[in-house]
C-alpha cells in the first residue's frame, strides 16, 4: 500500500490509500476538544461500494489500534526535552509545528492536572539481599485548586515472586495489597493480586481491583512489544531501572533460559 495525506491544523487528517489489492481508499480523522485532556475522535473511511465488508474490517482494526494508543497516552509523562532515538526525531518536529495552535489562554498539561508522586526503590544488602523496599507518596491536584486524595505507600518486594504493599490514606484508610507471580513457562507468568481492607470498604476494593486489572492489562500491551537493550539510555527519573535489573539478576541460575533462547531470536 502507498499512503499519502495531509494534516490540516490540529483537528483534521486526510489520507489516501492506494493498493493494487483493495483499490483506492480515503480516510478522514476529525478531533474535537471537549475539555482539557479530553477529545472526541471520529474516523471515516470511503471506498468503492463493493469494498463495504472490507471497510468494516478496516474500521474495526483502526479502533483496536487506536484504543491501544489511548492506553499509552493516558499514562504518558511530559518531558519537555526528551532523549530521542534516531527513529523518533520527527517527534520534536511535530511538537514544534503543533505549538502554533496553542494560544495564551490554552491550559498546559500541568495546569489541567497535577500528579504529585515521589517514589523511592532500594534493595537490601547482605543476608537480606533478596529483599527490596519501595516508598511512594502520591497526590492528585486538579487545576491547581482541588486536591482529590493523598496516599502514602510503603512495601517490600520479597524475591522475584512476591510484593507486599501497605497503603495509608486519610480518605480510604489502611489497605494492604499483595501480588504473587508464578512462572508457567518462559515469558509466561501467572499474576494474582489480593486486596485487604476494612469490611465497609468492600465496594471500594472492587473498584481498586478493577482499576488495577485495567492498568495491568495496559502494561501487558507494552511488555508484549518490548525490545531488550542491555545498556539503555535512561532519563534521570528512570535510573532505578538499572538498579532493579542488577538486583533481579541474582534470581537467575545457570539453567535459566536467556531471552533469545526463549524466543529463538538472535539480537
Amino acid at each position: 500500500m502507498e499512503i499519502s495525506g495531509k494534516q490540516i491544523g490540529p483537528s483534521c487528517v486526510c489520507l489516501e490509500v492506494n493498493s493494487n489489492t483493495f483499490g483506492k481508499i480515503k480516510v478522514f480523522q476529525y478531533i474535537t476538544p471537549i475539555e482539557p485532556l479530553l477529545q472526541k475522535v471520529v474516523h471515516q473511511f470511503y471506498g468503492p461500494r463493493w469494498s463495504a465488508p472490507l471497510m468494516n474490517i478496516f474500521v474495526y482494526g483502526e479502533s483496536v489500534m487506536f484504543e491501544r494508543d489511548i492506553n499509552i497516552w493516558n499514562h504518558k509523562v511530559l518531558h519537555r526535552n526528551p532523549i530521542l532515538a534516531k527513529e523518533d526525531t520527527s517527534i520534536k518536529k511535530f511538537r514544534l509545528w503543533f505549538s502554533q495552535f496553542y494560544s495564551s489562554n490554552s491550559k498546559s498539561y500541568s495546569e489541567a492536572t497535577n500528579f504529585g508522586t515521589m517514589a523511592k526503590w532500594s534493595p537490601f544488602v547482605g543476608k537480606l539481599k533478596y529483599l527490596a523496599e519501595v516508598n511512594l507518596s502520591h497526590s492528585l491536584q486538579l487545576f491547581g485548586k482541588f486536591c482529590c486524595f493523598r496516599m502514602e505507600i510503603s512495601g517490600k518486594q520479597i524475591g522475584p515472586s512476591c510484593v507486599c504493599l501497605e497503603v495509608n490514606s486519610n480518605t480510604f484508610g489502611k489497605i494492604k495489597v499483595f501480588q504473587y507471580i508464578t512462572p508457567i513457562e518462559p515469558l509466561l507468568q501467572k499474576v494474582v493480586h489480593q486486596f485487604y481492607g476494612p469490611r465497609w470498604s468492600a465496594p471500594l476494593m472492587k473498584i481498586f481491583v478493577y482499576g488495577e486489572s485495567v492498568m495491568f492489562e495496559r502494561d501487558i500491551n507494552i511488555w508484549n512489544h518490548k525490545v531488550l537493550h542491555r545498556n539503555p539510555i535512561l532519563a534521570k527519573e528512570d535510573t532505578s531501572i538499572k538498579k532493579f535489573r542488577l538486583w533481579f539478576s541474582q534470581f537467575y541460575s545457570s539453567n535459566s533460559k536467556s531471552y533469545s533462547e526463549a524466543t529463538n531470536i538472535g539480537w
